[in-house]
């Protein structure tokens, strides 16, 4: 049971430490780089998810997207360059409906694929 603890808090302890960093990458860089990278950090450590034989393997795969998976924060920024006035607050409540959506409907469709 700690070992899991442990899986789940080393992902929150890395996106206090990835969050700043990739908000200045962003500053630094483009936002849309910013989306690409967390976007293939999050492929990248959900195949070594999908390929982990042991806990250690679990502990390494959630380190690319603890320190890099900003994908939220990118994306309203993002929304934020490109819009203005009423259009940006319509265009930030899409955004946050497409994200509990996903909550929503993830999981749901995740366990009609599994039973498949």
């Amino acid at each position: 049971a700690m070992a899991y603890g442990i899986l789940g808090s080393l992902y929150g302890g890395l996106q206090m430490v990835g969050a700043p960093l990739m908000g200045y990458a962003m500053d630094l860089y483009s936002r849309r780089l910013v989306l690409l990278v967390s976007l293939s950090a999050a492929m990248l450590s959900y195949a070594l998810v999908a390929v982990a034989g042991s806990m250690l393997m679990l502990y390494a795969s959630r380190v690319p997207v603890g320190l890099l998976k900003q994908t939220q924060t990118a994306s309203r920024a993002i929304v934020m360059d490109v819009t203005d006035g009423d259009a940006r607050l319509r265009h930030l409540g899409y955004l946050s409906a497409a994200r509990n959506c996903g909550y929503v409907f993830g999981p749901l469709l995740g366990s009609v694929l599994v039973s498949v």
